[in-house]
C-alpha cells in the first residue's frame, strides 16, 4: 500500500508540471490576508499564515470526527 501510494504521490505530481509547467506563478495575497497581527510588542506574524494554521486545524479536527464517530472510521 505504502508503495502504491507513493507512486500515486509522483503521478499526480509529473501531471501537476505536465499541465501547468515547473516554474511557479506568483499570486498576490488578497488585502485581507496581506497584513501581519502582532503576537508580542516584538513578534509580528503574517496573517496568511494564521489562516493556514487555523484551517489546518480545522481539517484535523474533522478528519478526527470522521474517523471516531462515524463508521467510516476505524
Amino acid at each position: 500500500q505504502v508503495l502504491v501510494t507513493f507512486a500515486l504521490i509522483l503521478v499526480a505530481n509529473d501531471l501537476t508540471r505536465l499541465i501547468w509547467g515547473p516554474i511557479p506563478l506568483p499570486m498576490r495575497l488578497p488585502d485581507w490576508l496581506s497584513g501581519t497581527v502582532r503576537i508580542t510588542a516584538d513578534f509580528e506574524y503574517p496573517s496568511f499564515r494564521l489562516v493556514i494554521l487555523v484551517i489546518g486545524f480545522a481539517v484535523s479536527m474533522l478528519l478526527y470526527f470522521l474517523i471516531t464517530k462515524t463508521r467510516w472510521g476505524m
